[in-house]
């Protein structure tokens, strides 16, 4: 169970042992606390801490408002930084979320790279089960990814699967170079 007293607190000298106590964090309120110790030890910047600290926001907070706050705090918002929101949403299955900050950050003009992608297409297949909608805007995604890989063509072979669009499963499918257990789960799915 994680104590935080107002005295081990303040004794943090360093982004470890504040990442430690950041991952055991259980409540609300363990939270709020990090923060004001981030804050107090200007750390504020670290990407890798706001990382944590989104991903830790999403998984104990029922509403994204204190996620934001912390994100738009961050005065250079890295692609990583946006693709730990797209990520975390699309994990609690906020499709139309994902896709709305997908859109924010292209508007920014930070370029999404091989990690964003999957999630972008997983909230596409999720956002809407009619196959044409599927169709045009995960494709399209997809087409535009730079460097294609076992996850992407994975990731849109679930999503045909789940529509139930077969023929396209196997168009990808079969020649995708490397074909996984995954891939192969994927294919089967229905």
């Amino acid at each position: 169970m994680l104590s935080i007293s107002h005295s081990s607190l303040f004794r943090l000298h360093s982004a470890a042992s504040i990442t430690t106590l950041l991952k055991a964090s259980k409540k609300s309120e363990h939270l709020k606390q990090m923060q004001a110790c981030v804050i107090h030890h200007a750390l504020e910047q670290d990407h890798f801490l706001v990382s944590l600290f989104i991903s830790c926001a999403h998984t104990l907070l029922s509403t994204f408002s204190y996620a934001f706050s912390i994100f738009y705090h961050v005065l250079a918002l890295p692609t990583f930084l946006w693709n730990t929101l797209v990520k975390s949403h699309c994990q609690k299955n906020l499709f139309s979320h994902t896709l709305s900050v997908f859109a924010r950050m292209k508007a920014h003009g930070e370029l999404p790279y091989s990690f964003t992608y999957p999630f972008v297409i997983k909230a596409y297949s999720g956002a809407c089960k009619e196959c044409d909608f599927l169709d045009y805007y995960a494709h399209k995604v997809f087409d535009a990814m730079p460097g294609k890989n076992v996850v992407s063509f994975t990731t849109m072979i679930d999503g045909y699967a789940k529509a139930g669009d077969m023929t396209t499963v196997r168009f990808l499918f079969d020649p995708s170079l490397e074909k996984d257990v995954v891939a192969w789960s994927a294919l089967i799915y229905d």
